[in-house]
């Protein structure tokens, strides 16, 4: 872990327990909870392959086997639309699919009167950047990137912008996302939580979500 972060966690903690009753504590806990129920799904998620899990969107770059059909292999990146475009079946909605899906949507396409026994397979070779922003009391605040084929938790994306500064105010980070009602949801987190207690379960981000460090009270 980054030596800053150690050392404003450490800061941290001496801070918490000065300031803070257990009736405090009590409520930050009950708050934790609710935030890990709702944003910890990729969790359940992230043991499964690569092609279980990871949605494909726009500016991702495939490469699209069919066997030994002479149109293929094939290097097709998916455009703005969330469509690829491939012989014979043109366009192809793929944006927020799965590779599994993707191969599964293709091979039916194909089977409606041009291949047989089609053997799709479809690789990512170059990926879409995905990013958080991390902003308010960090040590650098700014875009923190998702490695292609990992999730970022919070715990990560603080650190990727040098941890938390001083006038941090630890227990009340928050998540905005935004939801495809076209609406932002702000989901309010105890980091200090997670930080204190090495069992406990970290928050899953997703691709565009913003996280704000509030200046502390004390």
């Amino acid at each position: 872990m980054n030596k800053k972060l150690l050392i404003v966690i450490s800061l941290f903690l001496s801070l918490h327990s000065a300031f803070s009753d257990s009736t405090f504590r009590n409520n930050n806990s009950a708050i934790k909870k609710m935030q890990v129920s709702q944003l910890t799904s990729a969790g359940i998620e992230k043991e499964k392959s690569l092609k279980q899990i990871y949605k494909l969107m726009p500016m991702d770059l495939l490469r699209v086997e069919i066997g030994e059909e002479p149109e293929f292999p094939k290097e097709v990146r998916v455009a703005a639309d969330g469509t690829v475009s491939l012989p014979h079946i043109r366009k192809v909605a793929v944006g927020g699919k799965t590779l599994y899906e993707t191969e599964k949507i293709i091979t039916d396409l194909y089977l409606d009167g041009y291949y047989i026994d089609p053997q799709v397979q479809i690789q990512i070779i170059e990926y879409a950047e995905r990013k958080v922003q991390v902003l308010g009391q960090v040590n650098k605040p700014g875009n923190v990137l998702i490695p292609p084929e990992e999730n970022l938790t919070l715990t990560k994306a603080i650190s990727g912008a040098e941890g938390l500064n001083l006038r941090a105010d630890s227990h009340a980070v928050q998540i905005r996302r935004l939801n495809t009602d076209g609406k932002i949801e702000v989901v309010k987190v105890d980091f200090m939580s997670i930080l204190k207690k090495p069992d406990s379960e970290d928050i899953y981000l997703k691709n565009g979500d913003t996280i704000f460090v509030p200046e502390s009270i004390f």
